[in-house]
C-alpha cells in the first residue's frame, strides 16, 4: 500500500484491499491519466459546474456491465475527490450506459508532476474495486480559452474610489481605471496586485486585498451585467504614459491569472470636482406630541402630532420623520415623489386640518427623553428640519386587544376551539393532549393553572410542523403552563430561522402586520428529545415578525429564543440545558434591536444535557439595550466536546461589521450639520447609522445620522468639529449606547471559549461590573475586518466611546483582548483610529492552581491578564485607550498588560509588558509612559 494516502476503509476489511485491487486488473480494467485535455465540468468548490479551469480527466476501460455507483480519487500527500454530494471535492463521471469505458473528471488543486493516485470505485452487486495509477502534469491555474485574463486601458476616470497610500476609500482625486475581461465568472476574486515595470518589493505598485505590504490601495468593482469582468481604479502616483502594469489576479481557490498592460497618460491631482453643500435651514415651527389620543390615519395607535408657527403659504410635498433608533416615517404627495430619505421606513401622515398642519404615524417604541426630527420639502425644492422631543406612547396599541370574555377549559376540551374564540382561556391543572400544532389566531390570554400541561404528539400523516404553538396576533399572552412532547415530532426544516415550540407568523404563512405586545411568562418549556446522534434542537420561541414584549419567569431547556428590534423584556427566565444528543446556537439571539433588556436570568445545565454553545447573540445593530445581572455558568466550548464548536467560541457575543463608506468626505454644510460622502460604497445610509472620525484632532469621536438624505447625504444629530471635510470618516450600522453590567460568566476550565465578545461597530458601549471568570478569553473587544463593502476585511469596524470600568478578569487562559483586528483576513491601515477606549478600575484575578497551570516557559512567553491590540500592527496610534486605576492580584510573574501597539494615556507603546500596581493606578499610570 502507498504511504501516504488517507485511510480508505473498502467493505470495512484492510486484508481485502490488495486482492480486490488484484481481482480489477486481472478482469483487464485499465486506469490512465489523460491530463487537462479541454473540458471543464467541475471546480475545486463542493458545488457542482465548471470553474473556467481545465479539469484533470482519468480514462477508465474495460469496466464490466455494472453501474457505477460511486467513484473516489485519492492524491499521494493529499488530496480526495469523490462523486458523492457536498461537501466534497467533486469527482465527474461520464459513462455511455454501461459501456466499457468512463471518463472521470477533477480539478487540480495544486500543480502536478507525477505522483500517485488511487481510484475506489463501487460498481453495482460487485465489491469495491481499487486502483493505483500513476498521475501526470496538471496545472491548478491552466483556464479555459474562453477565460483568459485580458486588461484594457481605460484611463483617468470620474470617479474618486482609492487614494494614495493603503487606506480604503476616497481621497478626493479622481482615479485611473482599466477593465480585466476574462476573469473567472465562478471563483470569487481575493487579490489584485499592480506592480510597475522595475519595482522592487510588492509595496512599489497597488493592491486590492488585505495588503500587507502596505501598498498603494485599489479597488475593483465586478461588472454586475457581465460575468467575469469589472474595473479595477486606483490614484496614480505620477505619469503612467507607456509603463507596463503586471497584473496578478488571486482567486479565492488561491488559483492565480497574470497579464500585464501598458498604461497611458495619468494625473495624480486632478481634483473631484465639488459643490456647496447647503444648510438645511430651521423649519421655524414648533412640534407637540398629542400622543395616541384615537387618530387613526394608518391604524389603532397612531400618534398624533401638531406642528405650530408654520403656514400653508409655501407648499409641503413630502416629509421624513425620524427617532434615534434608526426608525423613520415618511410622507410622499404626488408632487414629492423625487423626495429622498429613507429606503426602508413605516407611513407618516401630513395634513392641514382647521387650526393648522397635523402629522400622524405608527409608533414602534416609547419616545419619552428621545429628540425626534421632521424634515420637511417644499414644492419649489427647498427643505427645512425641527427637531423636537418625543413623548410616551405605546406600541402595542398598534394591535388590537384582546376581546372580553372568559372560558374555563378542562382537560379533555378541543382547546383549538376554545383559543378560537379569542379572549381569556384559564386551563385547570391537568394534561391537554393535542395532536396538531395550537394555532392562536386572535389576540388571546392563556393562562395555566399550577400543573397545567399542554402535550403534544403528532399523528403518522400529520405534516411536517413549523411551531407547535403559533401566534398570528399580537397582544397574545400565555402564561403558567408547561409544554411537553410524547414521542418524536417531525419538524420543518426549511422554514425561515428554524422550526420552534412557541413561533409567530412564519415564512411559510400569508404575511400580515407585525405583531406587537407578545408576552410569555412562567411557561415551562420542555426539550424535544433527539432523533438522530447529534442534531440542532429546535428553537424554543421564534418571534419572527414580533416587534415588542416580554419574556419574563420563563424555565427553558431546548433550543434559542429568537427575536427583533424592540422594546423587549427578558427578565428572570431560567435555562437550564437542552436534551442529550442535541447543540443549540445560543439561548437569547436578538437582532437589529432597540430598547432591549436582558436582566436576571440564569443559564446553567442541569443533569445529562446537550450542548449550549453560546448565552446571548445580537446582530447587526442595537440602540441602548442593556444587559444586566445574568447567571451564565458552564455554557461554551470546552476542550473535552465530543463535537467541535461550530465557528461558536463566544459566550456573550455582538456582531455589527456593515460598513456604508469610508473615506474623505465630499463636504460639510456651513452649519456643520449635513456632511456628504462619495456614493456609499455599501449604501444606502440610513438614519441612526453612525458617522465616525478617523483622523485629524477629533479622530475617535462620532456623531448619530439623525436623518438620511439620500446618496451620500445625511442629517447629523449635532454639528461636526471644523476641519472633518478634510478627515477620513466612516458611515456604519452598529450598536449604540449599549450596557453590560454585573454580569456574572463561569467558563470553568474551559481554555476556548470566550466569555464576553464585543465584535464590530460599537459606540458609547460601557461594560462595567462583569465578573468573568475562566475561558480562554475573558473579554474581547475587537475593532474587526468589515464585512461590507466588497470582501470580508475591506477595512475595520470602527470602537468609539468605550468604557470598561469596574470589571473582575479571573484565571482567563490567555486573558483579555483589545484592539484592532489584524490577521489574513483584515485589511492594513496607517493614520486612522479604530478603537477609542477608557480602561478603569478593572482588576484582574489569578488564583495559585490556575498561575501553576501556566508555568512552563512557553506559557509564561504568552499570559498576560489583559493584551492591547493585536499582531501585525503597522500604526499603533490606531488604538487611543485611557488606562487609570487598574489593579491585579496573584501570579505577580504574570504581566497586566502585553502591549502590541497603541496610545496610552497620550504616550505611544510598542511591544511592551507593563503592570498594574496591586493598588497605587498612580504608579500604574506611570509604568505606560
Amino acid at each position: 500500500m502507498l504511504q501516504g494516502y488517507r485511510h480508505v476503509r473498502i467493505l470495512g476489511a484492510a486484508a481485502l484491499f490488495l486482492s480486490i485491487a488484484i481481482e480489477a486488473r486481472a478482469a483487464g480494467v485499465s486506469v490512465r491519466w489523460m491530463g487537462q485535455d479541454g473540458k471543464d465540468l467541475v471546480g475545486q468548490r463542493s458545488e457542482p459546474g465548471p470553474s473556467d479551469v481545465l479539469d484533470v480527466r482519468i480514462a477508465v476501460d474495460g469496466l464490466p456491465r455494472s453501474a457505477i455507483l460511486s467513484a473516489e480519487i485519492q492524491g499521494k500527500g493529499g488530496g480526495a475527490w469523490h462523486s458523492g454530494k457536498p461537501p466534497v471535492w467533486l469527482l465527474k463521471v461520464e459513462r455511455v450506459g454501461l459501456g466499457p469505458r468512463a471518463d472521470l473528471y477533477f480539478e487540480p488543486y495544486q500543480v502536478e508532476s507525477g505522483r500517485e493516485f488511487v481510484l475506489v470505485l463501487q460498481l453495482e452487486n460487485r465489491p469495491a474495486a481499487t486502483f493505483y495509477f500513476k498521475g501526470g502534469k496538471a496545472d491548478p491555474n491552466k483556464r479555459v480559452a474562453s477565460a483568459k485574463l485580458t486588461p484594457k486601458w481605460v484611463g483617468m476616470t470620474d470617479r474618486d474610489l482609492a487614494g494614495l497610500g493603503p487606506n480604503p476609500g476616497p481621497d478626493g482625486l479622481l482615479d485611473a481605471g482599466f477593465d480585466l475581461i476574462g476573469l473567472s465568472a465562478k471563483d470569487p476574486v481575493r487579490e489584485i496586485r499592480i506592480l510597475p515595470a522595475g519595482s522592487r518589493t510588492k509595496s512599489d505598485g497597488w493592491c486590492f486585498g488585505v495588503n500587507h505590504d502596505l501598498a498603494h490601495n485599489a479597488e475593483f468593482v465586478a461588472d454586475p451585467k457581465v460575468p467575469g469582468r469589472g474595473r479595477v481604479s486606483l490614484q496614480p502616483d505620477g505619469d503612467l504614459s507607456g509603463k507596463t502594469l503586471a497584473i496578478q489576479v488571486t482567486y479565492a481557490s488561491g488559483n492565480v491569472d497574470r497579464a500585464s498592460l501598458v498604461a497611458g497618460s495619468t494625473s495624480a491631482n486632478r481634483p473631484v470636482v465639488r459643490r456647496a453643500v447647503r444648510d438645511i435651514p430651521a423649519l421655524g415651527a414648533s412640534v407637540r406630541w398629542l400622543g395616541q389620543d384615537g387618530t387613526k390615519r394608518h391604524g389603532t395607535g397612531d400618534v398624533h402630532l401638531k406642528i405650530d408657527g408654520i403656514t400653508s403659504s409655501r407648499a409641503i410635498v413630502a416629509a421624513q420623520l425620524s427617532d434615534p433608533t434608526g426608525a423613520t416615517w415618511i410622507w410622499r404627495s404626488p408632487a414629492g415623489s423625487r423626495f429622498l430619505g429613507d429606503v426602508e421606513h413605516e407611513p407618516l401622515e401630513l395634513a392641514w386640518g382647521g387650526d393648522g398642519l397635523h402629522a400622524a404615524f405608527p409608533p414602534i417604541r416609547d419616545e419619552t427623553g428621545s429628540t425626534m426630527t421632521l424634515r420637511v420639502a417644499y414644492a419649489d425644492g427647498g427643505e427645512a428640519f425641527v427637531a423636537f422631543p418625543g413623548g410616551r406612547a405605546d406600541p402595542t396599541e398598534r394591535s388590537p386587544r384582546p376581546v372580553a370574555g372568559e372560558v374555563r377549559a378542562r382537560p379533555g376540551d378541543d382547546l383549538q376551539q376554545l383559543v378560537d374564540r379569542g379572549g381569556t382561556v384559564r386551563l385547570d391543572a391537568g394534561r391537554y393532549a393535542l395532536r396538531s400544532p395550537l394555532i392562536l389566531r386572535r389576540p388571546i390570554v392563556l393562562e395555566g393553572a399550577p400543573g397545567a400541561v399542554l402535550e403534544f404528539s403528532q399523528a403518522a400523516n400529520e405534516p411536517a410542523w413549523t411551531a407547535a404553538i403559533k401566534l398570528l396576533a399580537g397582544n397574545t399572552r400565555l402564561s403558567g403552563f408547561a409544554v411537553r412532547f410524547a414521542g418524536p415530532v417531525r419538524w420543518d426544516r426549511e422554514v425561515g430561522y428554524g422550526p420552534a415550540v412557541i413561533g409567530t407568523t412564519d415564512s411559510k404563512d400569508p404575511q400580515g402586520p407585525p405583531l406587537f405586545g407578545i408576552e410569555i411568562a412562567g411557561l415551562d418549556l420542555g426539550g424535544v428529545e433527539a432523533t438522530t446522534e447529534w442534531e440542532e434542537t429546535i428553537n424554543a420561541v421564534r418571534l419572527t415578525n414580533a416587534r415588542c414584549g416580554k419574556l419574563e419567569g420563563n424555565t427553558i431547556r431546548g433550543g434559542a429564543v429568537e427575536f427583533w428590534n424592540g422594546p423587549w423584556r427578558i427578565v428572570g427566565n431560567t435555562y437550564t440545558g437542552t436534551p442529550v444528543r442535541t447543540h443549540m446556537p445560543g439561548v437569547f439571539c436578538g437582532h437589529y434591536t432597540r430598547d432591549l433588556l436582558v436582566e436576571k436570568n440564569t443559564a446553567e445545565p442541569v443533569g445529562p444535557s446537550g450542548k449550549s454553545w453560546r448565552f446571548l447573540v445580537l446582530t447587526q445593530r442595537g440602540y441602548r439595550d442593556v444587559v444586566r445581572e445574568n447567571r451564565v455558568v458552564g455554557l461554551g466550548a470546552h476542550q473535552g466536546d465530543p463535537h467541535p464548536h461550530p465557528n461558536a467560541p463566544e459566550v456573550m457575543l455582538t456582531e455589527a461589521y456593515r460598513i456604508r463608506f469610508e473615506g474623505k468626505p465630499l463636504g460639510v454644510s456651513p452649519d456643520r450639520r449635513v456632511l456628504e460622502t462619495p456614493e456609499p460604497q455599501a449604501g444606502p445610509i440610513s438614519s441612526g447609522d453612525v458617522v465616525a472620525i478617523l483622523s485629524g484632532e477629533h479622530a475617535g469621536t462620532w456623531r448619530l445620522v439623525a436623518q438620511s438624505l439620500g446618496g451620500g447625504r445625511m442629517l447629523l444629530d449635532r454639528p461636526l468639529p471644523a476641519g472633518v471635510e478634510r478627515e477620513a470618516v466612516s458611515v456604519v450600522t452598529g450598536f449604540v449606547e449599549d450596557r453590560f453590567e454585573g454580569n456574572l460568566v463561569d467558563s470553568g476550565d474551559s481554555r476556548i471559549c470566550f466569555a464576553l465578545v464585543l465584535a464590530g461597530n460599537h459606540f458609547g458601549t460601557k461594560v462595567e461590573r462583569n465578573t468573568l471568570s475562566g475561558g480562554g478569553s475573558s473579554l474581547v473587544l475587537i475593532a474587526t475586518g468589515s464585512e461590507t463593502p466588497g470582501f470580508w476585511g475591506w477595512s475595520h469596524d470602527p470602537m468609539f466611546g468605550l468604557e470598561i470600568r469596574g470589571n473582575r478578569f479571573v484565571d482567563a487562559w490567555n486573558g483579555g483582548n483589545l484592539g484592532v483586528e489584524h490577521s489574513a483576513h483584515a485589511k492594513s491601515a496607517v493614520g486612522r483610529v479604530y478603537f477609542e477606549a477608557k480602561l478603569i478600575e478593572n482588576s484582574v484575578v489569578w488564583s495559585d492552581a490556575f498561575a501553576a497551570s501556566r508555568s512552563s516557559a512557553g506559557e509564561r512567553e504568552r499570559a498576560a491578564g489583559l493584551h492591547i491590540n493585536y499582531a501585525r500592527t503597522f500604526d499603533p496610534k490606531e488604538l487611543i485607550l485611557e488606562e487609570r486605576g487598574n489593579t491585579r492580584s496573584g501570579a505577580a510573574w504574570i504581566p497586566a498588560f502585553r502591549v502590541v501597539g497603541g496610545a496610552i494615556n497620550g504616550r505611544v507603546v510598542v511591544d511592551a509588558s507593563r503592570e498594574f500596581a496591586p493598588s497605587q493606578s498612580a504608579a500604574a499610570r506611570a509604568t505606560l509612559r
